[in-house]
């Protein structure tokens, strides 16, 4: 009898892949499916999903979320502002992966040969420890993409940003103002319980002028001596 894992097209795709490649033990699994309808995740015995706006299925047995793959459009200025241009079995996984922030989480895992699936040089970039965009599109569009590049460049404190991927965040920075409190609260909150050098996140938004929209009490630190 073949179990669900057997019937589908699927991948490990995102931070369990960068984490492993960075000898680090993955705290998700991240899985994408494709090649497949929702309908052949629900007869593979996907019973249950959630989303939507585009089905997110739960395995049967393991309870792990698998999202079919998906493109993304930008329609505003706001982190919510995207609709999903197409789902399901017409998106190919290179296709899937370039909606992604950063290079380093754009790499999938075939987890029948372990071969990495990498059209962006995420494996190349991890190995001379730069972050950099995948999309300039996708990554202007959205102003969460800085607040996640300056958490991870906070959590890896040996990387360094490309110059490209400053730049880009630069021009996004005006669009920080969009960001829910609470969304920007939670991922400082990440940031915090993952961080290798905490100090590196607040630098980061500094430089793509960004602090001061976010942090003012933080801004406003800046240059001014400490006490003894």
């Amino acid at each position: 009898m073949t179990t669900p894992r057997e019937e589908l097209n699927w991948f490990r795709v995102g931070g369990c892949v960068r984490d492993t490649l960075l000898g680090k033990d993955p705290s998700d699994i991240d899985i994408v499916v494709i090649g497949h309808s929702p309908e052949d995740m629900i007869e593979a015995g996907f019973n249950k999903h959630v989303g939507e706006s585009f089905p997110v299925f739960l395995h049967p047995e393991s309870k792990e979320e698998w999202a079919l793959g998906r493109t993304e459009v930008s329609t505003g200025e706001r982190h919510k502002d995207v609709d999903i241009e197409k789902f399901g079995e017409n998106v190919a996984l290179e296709e899937d992966l370039s909606r992604r922030d950063l290079t380093i989480n754009a790499m999938a895992e075939d987890p029948e040969t372990g071969e990495i699936i990498d059209p962006f040089d995420g494996k190349k970039d991890i190995e001379n420890k730069v972050l950099r965009h995948v999309s300039t599109e996708s990554f202007s569009a959205d102003p969460l993409r800085v607040l996640r590049l300056a958490m991870f460049a906070a959590r890896l404190d040996e990387f360094t940003v490309h110059p490209d991927t400053i730049e880009l965040a630069r021009d996004a920075s005006d669009k920080l103002a969009t960001l829910d409190n609470m969304r920007v609260y939670r991922n400082l909150l990440k940031m915090l319980r993952k961080a290798e050098e905490p100090r590196r996140y607040f630098d980061v938004l500094d430089k793509v002028n960004g602090l001061s929209e976010l942090f003012p009490e933080i801004a406003r630190l800046k240059d001014v001596p400490a006490g003894p």
